[in-house]
């Protein structure tokens, strides 16, 4: 029996740390993402509108109208941002959804829980200059391949050098941009 119990003792400790690895090396993937020096959470509270999105799927890239207000509860160290995410809204019709984003030791790094979602991701602010820009980018660890790489501005209606400078963030954290990629969004006759 002691032989048996052996057994099946080895075999449960090589499946959970088989597990254990399988996981480590998913998170991995997605955290190759640098984090930024001297990160100003509070700063990046606001309004924001999406301008170009960056998904294999176009699921978030179809949307229209997109904006995003970002609210933070700060305790004595790290944020909990509630983002309120609005699109589609044309006239006086849209819809919103609500998550919830909790900022990771002080970084530029956080950990994403959507409403409608039962996972969680991690995201990372790529870049920003607080006051026009920021480039942010959400990965889920068991589909790394799946992330979404957004650029999103202060201003509805921003420069093309404004673009071009979040467009560079995301270069110089190693993102690769194509044309076919990065889709522009739509915000003809919004409500916002």
């Amino acid at each position: 029996m002691s032989k048996s119990y052996s057994v099946v003792s080895l075999t449960i400790l090589v499946i959970v740390t088989l597990a254990y690895n399988h996981i480590e090396a998913a998170d991995k993937r997605c955290h190759k993402v640098p984090l930024l020096k001297n990160f100003d959470v509070d700063k990046v509270t606001g309004n924001w509108y999406g301008q170009e999105i960056g998904d294999m799927d176009g699921d978030e890239s179809s949307r229209r109208c997109l904006a995003y207000s970002a609210f933070t509860d700060k305790k004595k160290s790290n944020a909990t941002f509630t983002v309120i995410r609005l699109f589609n809204g044309t006239t006086t019709v849209g819809k919103a959804e609500m998550y919830q984003v909790h900022q990771i030791n002080d970084t530029s790094e956080f950990e994403s829980k959507w409403k409608q979602d039962v996972g969680k991701r991690s995201s990372w602010t790529i870049g920003t200059d607080y006051d026009t820009w920021s480039t942010w980018y959400v990965c889920q660890p068991e589909q790394d391949d799946r992330g979404i790489l957004f650029i999103t501005t202060r201003e509805k209606y921003p420069n093309a050098a404004t673009l071009e400078a979040a467009r560079n963030s995301a270069r110089n954290a190693g993102f690769k941009m194509s044309k076919p990629y990065l889709k522009r969004v739509d915000h003809s006759h919004c409500f916002n």
